[in-house]
């Protein structure tokens, strides 16, 4: 005679168990399976003569269940067998301990029959049903046992699901859905391998999609400092996966998954095995458990252990594909790295160049020169500006949008990028010092360059070369005018918005030249306002020079129209040298070389070109020192800087050897 037990729980409780997508739900049925000790699972489906899903079933060849546990576990919510053993009978550690499990089997469809076989005390082999619908989920009927009477000692659970939701079991069985029932029960099968699962006549095959492991230990101190082992494996797959953290107890039986917020370009998965994650799940914290700090601490190592591994393994796999390319005779560097810069390039280039090979059919349909082509752009991107590599990849080579998103997540992880536009800025810089010195003080360069006419014209675009709070500048018009006003009331030349260049204006009808530019000082409101006169070349500065200077330096800093709270001038004199008799000027005893006035809001220097060059050389000769980066020599800088200024620098007759200063 049949039992109808009415579960001791509220029916909104039990309604909440049942909100499940496809995958976990089956998921949770194929648990039940191997925590009963199953070596098959056999998942079949069948159809109406519409072809309309009609009935889903889910048998397995484990110990079943006995009619007296299953009063038990359908009763009352947390009644299952599993909490009085940590493992099954077969030695295996239960994936479930509550019996929630059983009703995700209503996400699938609206009515569930569990058909259990099992031997009894009496050695023979019974067999009953448990009914569960949705309408009254609260309520389930467990039919009475009754023996075989084939004589057979087989056990096994038979899930049986009609009323199918249509939607949710015609996505399960798509190919993404069992790549991901795939993924899951592989991590379990590293530790449990004796068991195999069928759809349909299909053997899910966990060993072949496994291409690598990797893992290490790692200990975090729970609140009470007490330390917990946390394993970090990570798992690379023969397919795309859906790049998951698994959650699972010491024995790597899966509690939980989370998204791995990743997107590496490698197909892995990051499993966490841990005493600690047993108890969380034994506190039934697990669901919330990236709010613990300790777990919360190992999966963002375990993100950043993920994370070393697809880009060393990125490297290797490149590896291969770089050398047939240098067999071709088509990779972009020649010969070895020899400096940091080098090798950094070369290392990200690899990786962009992979994937590109990878998810770009068409690129091993090109020829030889279209390779090359290809293989160049990325080349060129990442020398000059790793920011344009990706308008690259998308405009030009037209990279799929997926795998742009995890080539940028890749390369935004890791500084490469970062150091090499570094270096760059570096290695131009240090380049357009060099060029400068040259430019300034060879002789052979300024007889036959107009300096004064051409030279504000490149400073006023390297105005870092003053420290680096002046790297970045606007030109405000209101500042432009005001210099000019003051300019023109001092009887002075003008400033250098209002200089027209022309061919044919001489050295010596160039008057002086005052830059100016503004800065942001930190805050929205808040500007420092640096202006640069520059003097004639050919002049050495006096007191009479000096003094001029510092009248229009407080006149333009005194200007009724100017806010007070709220700007800071910082002039400058910048000269080809100083006479003598401002020797003390220029050292004074509290304060920096050249800088002779101090005052609120304002300072005045007088520098010459070597102090100022000088400076920004130790700084940058520092960093270029410490990442090991070649310098291109005296003649390859001056190249450079008349290619970058062109129209302020046109080819003037070079020496066939550029001298350098003494």
């Amino acid at each position: 005679m049949a039992t109808h037990l009415l579960t001791k729980v509220q029916r909104d409780h039990l309604d909440s168990l049942t909100r499940a997508n496809g995958v976990n739900a089956l998921s949770e049925l194929i648990w039940n399976a191997l925590d009963a000790d199953a070596t098959q699972i056999q998942i079949r489906t069948e159809k109406s003569q519409l072809g309309a899903w009609n009935t889903l079933i889910v048998e397995d060849n484990g110990h079943g269940l006995s009619r007296r546990d299953a009063l038990s576990v359908f009763e009352s919510i947390g009644g299952s067998q599993k909490r009085n053993s940590p493992v099954s009978p077969g030695h295996r550690s239960f994936h479930g301990k509550e019996g929630r499990g059983r009703y995700k089997a209503l996400a699938l469809g609206n009515h569930v029959s569990f058909q259990s076989t099992y031997l009894s005390d009496d050695g023979m082999a019974r067999t009953f049903a448990i009914d569960l619908h949705r309408e009254i989920i609260d309520r389930p009927v467990v039919h009475d046992a009754v023996i075989l009477d084939d004589g057979s000692k087989a056990t096994g659970f038979r899930v049986v699901i009609k009323s199918l939701n249509q939607s949710v079991v015609s996505k399960l069985f798509t190919k993404t859905s069992l790549d991901e029932i795939t993924e899951k029960f592989a991590i379990y099968s590293m530790t449990y391998p004796d068991f195999k699962i069928l759809v349909g006549n299909q053997e899910l095959n966990f060993q072949a999609l496994i291409r690598n492991t990797e893992s290490e230990d790692r200990y975090f101190q729970d609140t009470s400092n007490r330390d917990y082992n946390f394993n970090i494996q990570v798992v690379e797959w023969n397919f795309d996966c859906h790049r998951k953290i698994y959650l699972c107890n010491r024995n790597g039986v899966t509690y939980r998954d989370i998204p791995a917020g990743i997107r590496p370009g490698l197909p892995i998965c990051i499993v966490i095995s841990s005493p600690y994650i047993d108890r969380l799940q034994l506190e039934n914290r697990l669901d919330v458990g990236e709010l613990d700090p300790t777990l919360n601490d190992a999966i963002i190592a375990a993100k950043s252990y993920g994370r070393r591994y697809a880009r060393e393994r990125l490297h290797q796999r490149a590896q291969q594909f770089i050398d047939d390319l240098k067999s071709e005779h088509i990779y972009p560097y020649k010969g070895d790295a020899t400096t940091e810069v080098e090798h950094a390039s070369r290392q990200v280039f690899d990786i962009v160049a992979l994937q590109v090979n990878e998810f770009l059919p068409s690129f091993n349909e090109q020829g030889k020169k279209g390779k090359q082509l290809t293989l160049s752009l990325i080349k060129e991107a990442l020398e000059n500006d790793t920011s344009s590599l990706r308008r690259i990849l998308t405009e030009v080579i037209e990279l799929p949008e997926s795998k742009l998103q995890e080539l940028a997540e890749l390369l935004d992880q890791t500084p490469l990028s970062n150091i090499i536009d570094t270096m760059k800025e570096v290695t131009n810089r240090l380049s357009f010092l060099q060029a400068l010195e040259s430019l300034i003080y060879d002789q052979p360069i300024k007889e036959n360059v107009l300096e004064h006419k051409n030279l504000h014209k490149i400073i006023v675009n390297e105005t870092w070369i003053f420290g680096d709070t002046y790297t970045y500048g606007v030109d405000d018009e209101g500042l432009k005018a005001m210099l000019h006003g003051h300019l023109k009331h001092l009887g002075r030349g003008k400033s250098e918005e209002d200089l027209k260049i022309s061919d044919d204006l001489g050295i010596n009808n160039i008057p002086n030249v005052c830059i100016g530019r503004q800065f942001s000082n930190g805050q929205s409101d808040n500007f420092l306002n640096l202006v640069v006169e520059i003097k004639q070349p050919t002049m050495d500065v006096g007191r009479a020079e000096v003094m001029q200077f510092m009248d229009y330096a407080t006149s333009v800093s005194e200007d009724t129209n100017l806010p007070k709270n709220n700007h800071s001038w910082r002039f400058v004199l910048l000269v080809r040298d100083i006479k003598s008799e401002l020797k003390t000027w220029v050292n004074p005893k509290d304060r920096d070389y050249g800088h002779i006035v101090s005052g609120e809001g304002v300072d005045v220097y007088v520098l010459k070109w070597s102090d100022i060059i000088s400076a920004a050389r130790v700084k940058y000769e520092y960093i270029r020192e410490s990442l090991n980066i070649s310098l291109s020599n005296d003649e390859q800088s001056m190249k450079s800087l008349q290619d970058k200024y062109r129209q302020y620098l046109p080819d003037y007759p070079m020496s066939d050897k550029v001298i350098k200063k003494k």
